[in-house]
This record gives C-alpha cells, sequence and structure tokens, in this order.
C-alpha cells in the first residue's frame, strides 16, 4: 500500500490553499478532502467520493498520481474563521476499495517483521491500519513480566470515554495505558485471581470489580486512585424477587451456603450496567443456582436453584447477561449438553430441556420464569443486540444434526421468540471445523454499532479464515462479512497466547493478542485496528 509523508500546506483563503504530500508509488490517484477541525474521520471510501464521515458532499480534490511528489489542485470554497482538517489517500490502483467484504481466503504472508511501538503497519491484503499497543519489555520498570495482554474477548478493553486501555499482565497485576498515546500510565493489582474487572459504563476512572473468586459483594475501583468503594451488598440488599423481608442471599432456600457470585470471568452486565448475571457458589466453589441482580434498584430479581429449580442439574461454564438486560444466558458444557441430559438431538421433539430441565446454552428471563434453549452444549459465543433492541446469541456449533442443521457451524439465534413462539435461527457461515480445526472467538461488546459481532480464529489449519479477524452481521440469513487483518497469531502457545481480539462499542476499533508468529510466548503483545464503523454496509 502506498505511504504518505511530509504533507504541507500553502496558499491563502482567496487564491485557494494548494496541499502537496510525498508518496512512495509513483502511480493511480490522490484524493483530498478538508472538513471542519475535529470532526470525525471520513473512511478512505468516503475520501475517494469526496464526503465527509456522514456520507455529505466535502471540499475536496483528487489529481492522478505521476511521480513521488502529488500535488493537488487549489483547494477553494472553505469558510472563513474556520479550521480544517485535512484527509488525503493514495490509491495505486484503479479503484478505491474500503474493507474487503466476503470470505477472502489470501494466505497470511510470511516474513513481514513485527512492527515495532509507536509506528504504523498496513496489512498487505486488506489495507488495514494496524497499530501496536504494548512493548511491555521496554513500557515498564522492575521484575518484567512474560506478557500484558488484552484479557478476553467479551471485554471492552476500552473505558467509557476511550482514554485508557486496561490490559492484563501474568503476574496478575493490571496495566492502564493511554488510548490515544499508548503510553503505559500505571498498574495495580486487584489482589487474587478472576476479579472480574470491567469497565464502568459512564466514569471513565472506575472499573467494576469482585473479591478474588468472587464474593457477595461488589466494588467500584479507581484505577488512579486505587480507592475501592463497596456498591453492592448481596447479604443487604433491598429486597429479593420483589419481598422486601428478604434482604441476604442467603435467605433464599438452597443458597444458605452461598459466598461467591461470579460469572467466571466470562459475563457481561447489561448494555447500560444495570443488570448482572451470576452464578452462585458455596466457599468450595461448587454450583448452587444463579441469580440476577440490579444495581440500580438494589433488587435481586430472580434466583434459580439447581437442586430444585434445575432438576439436579450442576454449575454451568459461565453465565452471562444479554445487551437488553432481559435475559441471563448461562452455558453448560458436557456432560450437561441437552442430548445426554434429555436423550434427544437438540433439534429434534423433546431434546431442548425445559424451563425445570436445562441444558447447552440456555437462555432464562431475569426473573426465571421464563426458559429458552439455545444452543446443544455451550461452546465459544457472545450476545450481540440488533437495531430493533432484539437480543442475538451467536455462538459456533461443532454438533452433527440433520442435512437442515448442518454441523460445524456458526449459528445465531433471536432469544425472544417471534409472535407465534418460534425461534429464528440463521445458519451464517459453514466452517467445516472437522476439516480445518477451527477455533474462534466472539465479541459482541459494539452495541452502537447494532447486529455485528467480531470473530477472530486460532485454531484453523485451513480455510478462509485461517489465521484471521473479520467482522459479520448476525441477525440476518445472508450476513455480510468483512475481513480486516490477519491476527499473525503462532500456535502451540495455550489459552494465553490466543487472539481473543476484542472490540469496541461503535466497532471502530479491534484489539487483539499475538506473538507476531515467534512461538515464544513472552513476545505476546497488544495490537488495535481502527476502522470506520460506516464501511460495514451490512445485507437486509
Amino acid at each position: 500500500m502506498p505511504q504518505l509523508s511530509n504533507l504541507t500546506i500553502t496558499g491563502s483563503l482567496i487564491a485557494g490553499y494548494v496541499v502537496t504530500v510525498t508518496t512512495n508509488v509513483a502511480m493511480g490517484t490522490a484524493y483530498l478532502v478538508a472538513v471542519p477541525a475535529g470532526e470525525q474521520a471520513p473512511s478512505k471510501v468516503q475520501i475517494a467520493a469526496g464526503q465527509n464521515y456522514q456520507g455529505n458532499a466535502a471540499v475536496a480534490q483528487q489529481t492522478t498520481v505521476e511521480s513521488t511528489n502529488i500535488t493537488f489542485p487549489a483547494i477553494t470554497g472553505l469558510s472563513s474563521n474556520t479550521s480544517y482538517d485535512v484527509h488525503c489517500i493514495h490509491d495505486a490502483s484503479p479503484v478505491i476499495s474500503g474493507l474487503i467484504e466476503g470470505m477472502d481466503s489470501t494466505p497470511m504472508p510470511s516474513g513481514i517483521p513485527r512492527p515495532a511501538k509507536g509506528t504504523v503497519f498496513t496489512d498487505p491484503t486488506y489495507g488495514t491500519e494496524i497499530h501496536r499497543i504494548t512493548d511491555h519489555v521496554n513500557d515498564l520498570t522492575g521484575t518484567l513480566p512474560a506478557w500484558v495482554r488484552s484479557e478476553y474477548s467479551r471485554w471492552n478493553p476500552l473505558n467509557a470515554d476511550e482514554s485508557m486501555f486496561m490490559f492484563l499482565a501474568t503476574d496478575g497485576w493490571i496495566h492502564i495505558y493511554d488510548a490515544n498515546t499508548y503510553q503505559w500510565i500505571r498498574k495495580f493489582t486487584p489482589t487474587g485471581e478472576q476479579t472480574e474487572t470491567l469497565w464502568h459504563k459512564t466514569d471513565p476512572n472506575l472499573i467494576y470489580r469482585l473479591p478474588p473468586n468472587g464474593g457477595l459483594v461488589m466494588y467500584t475501583h479507581n484505577v488512579l486512585t486505587d480507592e475501592l468503594i463497596t456498591i453492592a451488598d448481596f447479604a443487604n440488599v433491598a429486597a429479593i424477587e420483589g419481598d422486601p423481608l428478604l434482604t441476604d442471599i442467603r435467605q433464599v432456600p438452597g443458597f444458605e451456603n452461598a459466598a461467591r457470585c461470579r460469572t467466571k470471568a466470562e459475563g457481561r452486565p447489561s448494555m447500560d450496567g444495570r443488570y448482572w448475571a451470576f452464578m452462585v457458589d458455596a466457599a468450595d466453589f461448587s454450583g448452587l443456582g444463579l441469580m440476577v441482580y440490579d444495581l440500580v434498584a438494589n433488587e435481586i430479581t430472580g434466583t434459580y436453584v439447581f437442586a430444585t429449580d434445575g432438576g439436579g442439574i450442576g454449575q454451568p461454564d459461565h453465565c452471562s447477561m444479554s445487551p437488553s438486560g432481559e435475559y441471563i444466558v448461562a452455558s453448560w458444557y458436557y456432560p450437561q449438553d441437552c442430548s445426554t441430559r434429555t436423550g434427544f438431538q437438540f433439534y429434534e421433539p423433546g431434546g431442548r430441556g425445559g424451563l425445570n430441565n436445562p441444558c447447552g446454552a440456555y437462555a432464562f428471563s431475569r426473573d426465571f420464569t421464563v426458559g429458552i434453549a439455545l444452543s446443544e452444549i455451550g461452546e465459544h459465543s457472545d450476545m450481540v443486540i440488533d437495531a430493533a433492541g432484539y437480543d442475538w446469541f451467536v455462538f459456533i456449533d461443532f454438533q452433527q444434526h440433520s442435512v437442515q442443521y448442518d454441523d460445524n457451524m456458526v449459528r445465531s439465534v433471536r432469544i425472544t421468540p417471534d409472535a407465534q413462539g418460534n425461534q429464528i435461527y440463521h445458519n451464517l457461515v459453514n466452517f467445516k471445523s472437522t476439516v480445518n480445526g477451527t477455533a474462534m472467538h466472539f465479541s459482541g461488546a459494539s452495541f452502537n454499532k447494532p447486529g455485528w459481532v467480531l470473530m477472530s480464529d486460532y485454531g484453523s489449519s485451513a480455510g478462509w479464515y485461517n489465521n484471521s479477524m473479520w467482522a459479520m452481521q448476525v441477525d440476518v440469513p445472508n450476513p455480510a462479512v468483512y475481513k480486516l487483518a490477519h491476527t499473525q497469531w503462532a500456535p502451540g502457545l495455550g489459552y494465553f497466547g490466543e487472539p481473543h481480539a476484542a472490540v469496541n462499542q461503535d466497532f471502530s476499533r479491534i484489539i487483539w493478542n499475538t506473538t507476531w508468529r515467534s512461538d515464544q510466548i513472552t513476545d505476546l503483545e497488544v495490537f488495535e485496528i481502527k476502522i470506520n464503523p460506516a464501511d460495514l454496509v451490512g445485507n437486509l
């Protein structure tokens, strides 16, 4: 891809301003737009079309590139007493293309050195700009951890105003980075494992967190001052299931030994931060049940006891609240999959369990009066909200079913059934995982880009998805797919060496971990790409 440098502007408002810039490729077409200073930058496609980020006509110029020194025709039509930002691109091909739509199978190129921190690397296949965020050996002082990484695909590593990143280090410390300059700010320790640190929904300096491995309280923690404030005490709530005489979770029959509330480090609250899903465990980590907590009302809206309400089912792998806050979803794995518990395949009559016999991935209303089966087994998944406010569950399905429901599919299901009570499933992409050994993570946290999920591969040996990240619709039967970049992932490094690509709230920033093909886990660093969400154009 062409690289631009040495941009200069000369001239005057009356005569016009002349922009010159240097390129490294003497062919193609260069494009320029001028927009009011501070306005969101347009995408490459919009610059080529002479548009601002909203798709409206902007002050623009273009010129044929015949040498490495590009001079644009004079810019006129600017308003007086107004500052402008100038955005230029150079396309060495006849047509500007934004993100690449479709299941492009170009393999990851080899021999590309790992970019240094502070440089921008353009993915040679997809044209996206890759920024290296961390260089933990030089960023940090004192005893160095083996790595610093973005913790999990479901968790947005950016804070409320996107000014800071939160990363996890191998020594258990949390590291805070400036999200604009990529400078390391500070570190702190939450004192223990699985404190489930999630950014506060509105305050950019706060995180939500639990005691180590869960407890009966929840805190906010100021990442700059370490001030810790208890914001929820499950032994002292206003009411449980509407009863003000019940104020302690241990008053619920079956929860007398409750000592830990947690999601097992995979859950999120509702997108407004109000409703929280928790597994309720005894001190020895044995599973007692589930509950939903309303942070605004300080009430436990519903409880579900495994021994009585769940027909003796055991502890799920994890649980999470849906984006809308209408549902809690628990994910059970073997031997609590649906075919084992019911004796039928998931897509056969009787194969989906029920409210008092849940199995696989299963959704409950937040008062636990409604149960909805989602999938045969709780594989990797996430939840996405669509433009109409419906929650969708998107997951990888490795199970063999029937001709209609082929195995090795990424599927989505709208959690709320339609008016006739039917569930809406979409078979999104067939990965044929048994052939290529596919494994992937999902990130559905882009609540301001509804209907889209970010996916990252970490276990395939072939296929268009190998060693890649892509954006995909989940709420239509024929989804648009956009390849974003190769992850430069290396196999054999275990769980913490996986990319775990995570997306921010508007799908403009994608953050992932990679050793850049090194087989040494100590080479693990954090990278990001930035895109214009408007370039993700969906199908109907």
